[in-house]
């Protein structure tokens, strides 16, 4: 029994230090339980606010990228409308550059014309010096062929006042020809000029020299019919001038037989009365 007892109260021992090494290790579980859960309060804490300071620094990045987005897209729009503007002040200067080609080729073109004219205007002076030699030999041929005719003043004034007249309408005539020649290649000068122009102020441009030629035109015709008229009253006239020219020799020399037959008619008296007594026998 005693065994039985020691026995027991060794169990017991060992039973009560077991327990209290359970009871010991359980509330160092509990303390350890406890330190775990103090620490997942403590991480939940964190990660909530790792997870505020997350969706915050996301937001923040998305802010960023919207403003650098909007940065972008200002920029492109800033870039494209300096490309315009820079495009279009481009097409200017090409439109420019262009224009002052086209004003330098007028120019150019004006100047050339210029000059044929300069050179025309002095060969028209040469020939016109000429044309005045040539009439001035003419009226000097004229007079000398008329102061050897035996014609009244008037008359010989009346033909020297038509060959000049007759003079001055063909020179007339020329000119109008020449400025109808003129005015037809600055019309076609200026029809070329206007092509790159707009097409009514081409049109209008057409119809003005339209009408100038048409005014040229019957100008020119104008002249020509009274220098014909003119040429025709001339012929006339010198028909009639020398008509008299022809009636007065023949009146001369009706005078000049008549007075040679007075002045042979005493010596041939006596023959005429022969003849004539003769004739009257035969009868």
């Amino acid at each position: 029994m005693g065994d039985s007892t020691t026995n027991f109260f060794l169990l017991f021992t060992r039973s009560a230090e077991a327990a209290l090494a359970l009871r010991q290790r359980l509330n160092e579980t509990v303390e350890e339980l406890d330190d775990i859960r103090r620490k997942h309060t403590e991480l939940e804490v964190k990660y909530e606010t790792l997870s505020a300071e997350l969706t915050i620094a996301k937001s923040d990045l998305n802010l960023v990228n919207k403003d650098q987005l909007d940065i972008l897209h200002t920029l492109r729009e800033s870039v494209n409308e300096d490309k315009a503007e820079l495009e279009a002040e481009n097409a200017r200067i090409k439109d420019q550059v262009q224009e002052l080609q086209d004003k330098a080729k007028m120019q150019l073109e004006q100047i050339n014309s210029l000059l044929m004219e300069k050179v025309n205007l002095q060969s028209e002076g040469i020939g016109q010096r000429e044309r005045m030699l040539e009439r001035e030999r003419d009226y000097s041929d004229l007079r000398a062929q008329i102061a050897g005719k035996d014609l009244p003043e008037e008359t010989k004034s009346r033909v020297l006042a038509l060959h000049e007249e007759n003079v001055q309408l063909k020179e007339a005539n020329r000119t109008q020809k020449q400025k109808l020649l003129e005015a037809k290649q600055h019309k076609l000068f200026e029809a070329e000029s206007q092509k790159k122009g707009s097409p009514g102020t081409f049109d209008e441009a057409e119809e003005s020299f339209r009408s100038q030629i048409k005014i040229l035109q019957e100008e020119v015709a104008r002249q020509k019919q009274i220098y014909q008229e003119a040429v025709l009253r001339y012929s006339r006239e010198q028909e009639l001038i020398l008509g008299a020219i022809h009636a007065q020799g023949m009146r001369r020399g009706r005078e000049h037989l008549a007075g040679k037959k007075a002045r042979d008619e005493p010596k041939n008296a006596w023959l005429s009365q022969q003849r004539y007594q003769s004739a009257s026998l035969r009868r």
